[in-house]
């Protein structure tokens, strides 16, 4: 096992959601690397095949870590992103490891110029914590990069720089003992191209981006904010990204968390301006109304977070709710 160099920053995460980026430069070795989430439970095991996400399993089934892999801007780039403020509560730890994906297990970090693997802030992308994985592994080929430890409502990030020489195998193993992990991959699927052309206009290939993106019917605002920071890495600024970004979802019939809490927040207005008070039956109705699928979307506003926008609303606008007979308060 051999050390890994990682720049520490502030440790402790009091924020929503955290993405992780593992890349390499453009080498004169043509490197594929595998970034994997093992999401752990009170046993320090992986007890569901659904809790491990990486490129076979693209997101959890209540869609609070999403992987994807991209190629952009030159680089071959794999992330997944965590929607931390979300995640089952039956997870309290995530491990993420990062791997050469190499069949003919020729390959190692030694061997790849330019790789890292970056830990940041999705929403602000102010990077907590980065690992130059580089020339230092000599002949290992995976790493357990970075453990997430939910910390009451906060999560630690501890750097771990256990390097395996033998890939992620031994690591599965040992956090999910006997549970069946297909690690290939669908050769017939065309490999992301490791460059474009210069004149390629970047809202093509954004629109191409969002398109590949499994979303499973819903895409949330932590998933917005990421993407939209995918997009000015490839030169296209933010309010551009977000025209592209509203109408490859709609195009889709994706349900967009953005656009329903704007839809929520005009129904909030209607019953509260005139007497900053919203009543039981309002509130019932705004939700109501909010998280039901529409315009040919499978799915509508998630009941949680339209529950939580209500009260943000309310402390934020001054109206009251009923806390009693006849009582009124500001949540």
């Amino acid at each position: 096992m051999m050390g890994v160099n990682i720049d520490k920053r502030d440790a402790r995460l009091d924020l929503g959601a955290v993405q992780v980026r593992a890349g390499c430069g453009n080498g004169w070795v043509s490197a594929d690397l595998d970034l994997v989430a093992l999401l752990l439970d009170r046993s320090g095991r992986v007890t569901d095949p659904s809790r491990i996400v990486f490129h076979n399993n693209a997101r959890t089934p209540d869609g609070t870590v999403v992987w994807s892999g991209r190629a952009v801007t030159g680089e071959d780039q794999e992330s997944i992103l965590f929607d931390l403020s979300r995640l089952d509560a039956h997870v309290v730890e995530v491990i993420v490891c990062v791997a050469v994906f190499d069949p003919s297990r020729r390959l190692n970090f030694g061997q790849i110029e330019g790789s890292s693997l970056v830990v940041s802030d999705a929403a602000s992308g102010r990077e907590v914590h980065r690992c130059e994985l580089g020339e230092d592994h000599g002949t290992m080929r995976a790493l357990e990069a970075v453990r997430l430890m939910r910390l009451g409502r906060s999560w630690q990030v501890e750097p771990l720089g256990r390097a395996h020489g033998d890939g992620l195998e031994p690591i599965l193993e040992h956090y999910a003992p006997g549970i069946a992990v297909r690690l290939a991959k669908d050769e017939s699927a065309p490999s992301p191209p490791r460059s474009r052309p210069a004149d390629c206009d970047p809202r093509d290939i954004f629109a191409e981006l969002v398109s590949s993106k499994p979303f499973d019917g819903y895409c949330s605002t932590t998933e917005r904010q990421a993407l939209v920071r995918e997009a000015q890495l490839i030169g296209l600024d933010p309010a551009g990204a977000e025209i592209v970004l509203d109408f490859e979802l709609e195009r889709r019939r994706i349900a967009n968390e953005a656009v329903l809490l704007q839809r929520l927040e005009s129904i909030l207005h209607q019953f509260t301006d005139d007497d900053k008070k919203l009543d039981d039956k309002e509130r019932r109705d705004a939700l109501q109304l909010a998280c039901r699928p529409a315009g040919g979307c499978s799915k509508g506003l998630q009941y949680d977070v339209a529950e939580d926008y209500v009260t943000r609303f309310c402390r934020m606008n001054g109206v009251r709710v009923k806390a009693g007979l006849f009582k009124w308060i500001v949540p």
